[in-house]
């Protein structure tokens, strides 16, 4: 339906150099921690592969894995033997176990559907794993599996993830929720709870009630707890609960910044490994009084690839927007956001990773990109340094903030929200985030432009039937119907001299088919 949000790039598009990124530093970037037995070594993920290393940090950590697919998930065995992890080498997320030596991994699963490791049980025999096998259902369930391999063993059946057994493995502790775990501080309907269920099979019992998230469970070593992280004032920390009746809530580790991410316990639940700012930290659980202790390990690594990856691109770009100056152009592709000389060559990517980046735009000076992104759960603006690809968010909410455009001195954005429970139209002074809504109609508001002005403001509304363009002056005082016709107008562009608006039109007699017109 936005034919001017999805612009095609053939003409202007050359060959792209897609660059690798920069060597990190020898402790960052590292997940997905785990401890051998005896607590000397942790084995953890780094650039897509497994790793195990002193925890001293004394040496340099060996790599054990060497595969292009991306290695996830390691878990230790309870003997410090083996190490079991999710890799996608054979097409599918998949279980494999290899030699906490090295060696090559021997696959335990087979299946089209999507596996994820989730813990060795006591003995060493069974793996546990989360999975979506069953479609139906469009959630993950949890099952075991021998080592020597098999047909796996479902054990819930109501949605369930992040599953660890007890210490006697006749329990299995796991998570039921089903909001995004990228939407920080969430509480509703949808949150993740803890919920613990007999491994024979049984009703599940639910551990934690609260409207917020708890996450990663793990058993204290005599079973009658529950380590866990939930995120309390804008945090995520480690806890401590009973693990029957969830009383007896108790921090147990206290950052005041920075999210604490997957911690694993040892197999004597003394200590527990877990992410925090890309580095990995040790958590004495024997002692209250104990500091974190931060792991400085030494990872080197050499890349499969020279760094540079060249590709002509003739298709895929979308939402294209030419800097005031004219010398450049900023686009989307694959969800990225990219710039390249407004005439052609060679393109860079700004932004990367999992999350769909929107709606380049650039600033008046053309130093800054503002667009759009669900990085954090659901759509906020961001601020993007086009030289360095230094990030920052400029709204913060959990409604969603979208189509926006900067004020012809570039002091303010102005956006579409539904932070009021109605998509209106809102204005940002971006130095002091201060905010001021400017549309209150009941009807959607969107798409607001500058004049070149910067004395009004012209988007499109469906106030007075179909969607239509409208002009109010920036204050959102005397709104005024510009276009006439009963089509489906949108996405206004004023010209430089303030003289046209070129607008979007859709007319539903010819089936939506339409086009541009002033």
């Amino acid at each position: 339906m936005r034919a001017l949000k999805s612009l095609g790039l053939v003409p202007i598009l050359g060959v792209l150099l897609m660059a690798a990124p920069a060597f990190a530093k020898p402790s960052s970037g590292l997940r997905y921690p785990n401890l051998t037995p005896d607590g000397k070594k942790v084995v953890f993920c780094y650039r897509g592969d497994i790793w195990v290393s002193d925890v001293d940090g004394k040496t340099h950590a060996q790599r054990l894995t060497i595969h292009e697919a991306q290695e996830t998930l390691p878990r230790v065995s309870p003997d410090g033997k083996m190490i079991a992890f999710t890799s996608k080498r054979n097409g599918g997320h998949d279980i494999f176990v290899l030699p906490i030596t090295g060696g090559v991994p021997k696959q335990v699963t087979f299946h089209s559907a999507f596996e994820a490791l989730c813990d060795w049980s006591p003995d060493g025999k069974r793996i546990l794993f989360m999975s979506n096998r069953d479609v139906d259902s469009g959630r993950t369930d949890l099952y075991e599996v021998d080592l020597e391999g098999g047909t796996p063993r479902r054990l819930t059946f109501d949605g369930a993830s992040e599953g660890v057994y007890s210490p006697d493995g006749k329990s299995i502790a796991y998570v039921r929720g089903f909001i995004t775990i990228y939407w920080d501080n969430y509480e509703g309907a949808a949150n993740h709870d803890i919920y613990i269920v007999p491994t024979a099979g049984g009703t599940p019992v639910q551990i934690t009630k609260t409207p917020g998230n708890e996450r990663f469970p793990y058993f204290s070593a005599d079973g009658k707890s529950l380590y866990f992280v939930a995120e309390e004032k804008g945090v995520a920390n480690i806890y401590r609960m009973a693990a029957v009746t969830g009383a007896e809530r108790k921090q147990v580790t206290k950052f005041k910044g920075d999210d604490v991410h997957r911690p694993r316990l040892a197999w004597d639940r003394k200590t527990a490994a877990f992410e925090r700012r890309g580095q990995l930290y040790l958590q004495d659980l024997t002692d209250p009084k104990a500091k974190t202790k931060a792991l400085k390990l030494d990872v080197q690594s050499d890349v499969r690839h020279s760094g540079v990856i060249q590709r002509t691109i003739t298709r895929g770009g979308e939402q294209i927007h030419i800097s005031a100056d004219g010398r450049q152009a900023a686009f989307v592709l694959r969800g990225d956001i990219w710039v390249m000389p407004s005439g052609g060559g060679n393109a860079r990517q700004l932004t990367s990773g999992p999350a769909m980046d929107q709606w380049p735009r650039f600033s008046p000076n053309g130093r800054t990109i503002a667009y759009f992104s669900k990085a954090r759960g659901n759509e906020d603006i961001f601020l993007l340094d086009v030289r360095t690809g230094r990030r920052t968010a400029l709204t913060r909410h959990r409604a969603g903030d979208f189509f926006h455009n900067w004020s012809p001195d570039g002091k303010h954005l102005v956006f579409c929200s539904d932070r009021s429970g109605n998509k209106d139209i809102w204005l940002i002074e971006v130095e002091t985030r201060a905010l001021t809504q400017l549309t209150r109609n009941p009807a959607a508001d969107d798409d607001p432009t500058f004049t070149p002005d910067g004395k009004q403001i012209v988007f499109d509304s469906g106030r007075q039937g179909p969607q239509a363009i409208f002009v109010m002056n920036i204050d959102g005082s005397n709104v005024r119907r510009i276009s006439t016709g009963t089509s489906f107008y949108q996405v206004p562009s004023v010209s430089p001299d303030g003289k046209y608006v070129v607008y979007e039109s859709m007319d539903p007699a010819r089936g939506g088919s339409g086009g541009l017109f002033v």
